[in-house]
């Protein structure tokens, strides 16, 4: 596979952080971590000085067991950048930005009106509806076993962290519709090609980053991130070495400085021994 650059010059900073998505970038679809991106990855953390963050979109319980196998120190970065959270065992929460709750109710009603399949999160806990077609899918893959109710409507009682939705055919026309409807009121990302998530306007994955590299007084060209879907728009497009994996849509590619391999070819360690271990 050839690689190539997306922008005509490559940060020339050494690279002191990476933050990493994990499904579809580390993480592959049988929820497996290479051997060899985990090796890469523990020779980070624990021989050098470089910072490995995860950032991901799935909620903080479900990114402990990956996080755990790769042996991150650093907070997670999960929901999508809405909540920054330690592994250690006081679990502190650095940053948590939930929605406003009465936007949440307003796009819940809609999106259950329309005959989506919606996932609520709200204090580290999953909802759903009991006919939700999703489910078992969403549980195998998340590890998290959904708290189910008849009506999702009476369980929105406290600011959920994020909504997400789970369609194989519509997303693109909600991500249009849910835009028009409540233009800059919510943050929108498509973690899949299925998947619509829906966040604080003020939470995404670069912002949530910020905050820990201000606190380790690391600049942002001194970061590189690598994802491979529009939830990584954001750090891409933030950090001064932005990483495609190979395979991306269009609108990840276009904002990288470099595509890599895909995750079948171990696109991560590809980029870290080009841009940090060479």
């Amino acid at each position: 596979m050839m690689y190539y650059k997306k922008m005509t010059t490559i940060p020339t900073k050494p690279v002191k952080a990476i933050a990493l998505d994990l499904d579809g970038t580390i993480v592959d679809e049988n929820l497996q971590i290479s051997q060899r991106t985990l090796d890469v990855l523990k020779h980070l953390i624990n021989d050098t000085d470089v910072r490995v963050v995860i950032a991901t979109g799935r909620m903080f319980p479900s990114a402990i067991p990956f996080a755990q196998r790769v042996g991150v120190t650093t907070p997670l970065v999960t929901y999508q950048g809405a909540m920054v959270r330690d592994l250690d065992n006081g679990k502190n929460i650095h940053f948590h930005q939930p929605l406003d709750l009465k936007l949440a109710e307003h796009v819940l009603h809609y999106l259950l009106d329309n005959k989506y399949f919606v996932n609520l999160y709200m204090n580290d806990e999953l909802w759903t509806n009991n006919d939700n077609r999703y489910t078992a899918y969403y549980t195998k893959a998340s590890g998290i076993t959904p708290i189910l109710v008849e009506d999702l409507r009476t369980a929105l009682t406290t600011a959920p962290t994020k909504l997400m939705v789970i369609d194989d055919e519509r997303v693109p026309t909600l991500l249009g519709d849910l835009q028009a409807l409540y233009g800059e009121q919510f943050g929108y990302c498509r973690s899949r090609s299925n998947f619509c998530e829906i966040i604080h306007p003020a939470a995404s994955k670069w912002n949530a980053l910020k905050i820990l590299i201000d606190q380790w007084g690391i600049e942002a060209d001194e970061v590189m991130a690598v994802g491979d879907q529009g939830n990584d728009i954001s750090m891409i497009s933030g950090a001064g070495l932005g990483v495609a994996m190979g395979g991306a849509p269009e609108d990840v590619v276009a904002v990288a400085n470099y595509v890599t391999g895909s995750i079948e070819e171990d696109g991560v360690v590809q980029a870290i021994e080009k841009f940090v271990l060479n």
